[in-house]
């Protein structure tokens, strides 16, 4: 969108098959004298961001959505809601309101990069939450008993060491007491009334499922969960080795570290992700204060 010369009237103008093509067609439609195309980006949407700061005649001003709910309310009384209807109040309200509002700057380079670690460290621990309630659901249809018998967390080493060892019940009964009191030993869980509360747990187990086509698909799924649950707490560890290392190099880390409650997940830099574009106008000039 851009405003037509004589007016303060937004109109579109033809996309172009690529993006590039888009964004330089807009620099050459730059009238004479001016330098800078104004790009109003409704939150979040960090990709788009990422993509558009590499063009320096660009001027990013990111939006919260719900301001731009009650602008565009404001220019009609239709509740109706598209596309196009979003870009031209984006575009409207950057050209409108340009003076009383900051472009966007990247962060440093060090802000970059913890709070990139910790978005995706967020992601990792998603997945390995999603993983664990399927591993849950199915330990429920055929092995309910190791629930009580591996803690609180199924990621932890000991769950899944002991899910890999005895993936049924049938499997656990087969080992001696002692060797699986060795086995909790092994893996520091010690409490002696812990360990024989889970012995007389597992001596007096009734199996679930004995349907043995049953048994043998479930142990390969309960596997496949283990080692993917496996795989993804390191891949966590090592993300908070790195974000433990982006956080002691960052010039705010004594102001951060000093804060009640803060936690290695959440380091300096640890922002909302920014957002989806919407329109493009030139920027007049700038307005004296």
């Amino acid at each position: 969108m851009r405003p037509e010369p004589s007016s303060n009237k937004a109109r579109s103008l033809p996309l172009p098959k690529t993006s590039n093509h888009w964004v330089l067609s807009l620099k050459a439609r730059l009238e004479s004298g001016s330098s800078t195309i104004a790009a109003c980006i409704e939150q979040p949407c960090i990709n788009l961001t990422h993509y558009f700061r590499q063009f320096d005649f660009l001027a990013l001003y990111l939006v919260n959505p719900a301001v731009i709910k009650r602008y565009r309310e404001s220019l009609s009384a239709s509740r109706a809601k598209d596309d196009r209807r979003d870009a031209h109040a984006l575009a409207r309200f950057v050209l409108e309101r340009h003076c009383e509002l900051q472009p966007w700057q990247p962060a440093d380079e060090q802000t970059r990069a913890l709070s990139a670690l910790t978005e995706k460290r967020r992601q990792l621990v998603d997945l390995r939450t999603s993983i664990t309630n399927k591993l849950t659901q199915a330990l429920k249809d055929t092995y309910p008993q190791s629930l009580e018998l591996v803690g609180r967390y199924l990621y932890s080493p000991l769950a899944c060491a002991f899910l890999n060892k005895w993936p049924t019940l049938a499997d656990l009964r087969k080992a001696r007491p002692a060797t699986i009191k060795t086995f909790y030993y092994t893996h520091g869980s010690r409490r002696p009334e812990v360990i024989e509360k889970r012995l007389t747990l597992i001596a007096g187990s009734v199996p679930l499922c004995t349907d043995p086509i049953e048994l043998e698909v479930a142990t390969e799924l309960i596997r496949a969960f283990v080692k993917q649950l496996q795989a993804l707490t390191a891949s966590i560890a090592r993300f908070d080795r790195l974000i433990a290392q982006a956080t002691a190099k960052h010039e705010d880390a004594p102001i951060f570290t000093s804060l009640p409650g803060a936690g290695k997940s959440s380091p300096p830099g640890c922002s909302p992700s920014l957002a989806p574009i919407a329109a493009f106008s030139p920027v007049p000039p700038p307005c004296n204060s």
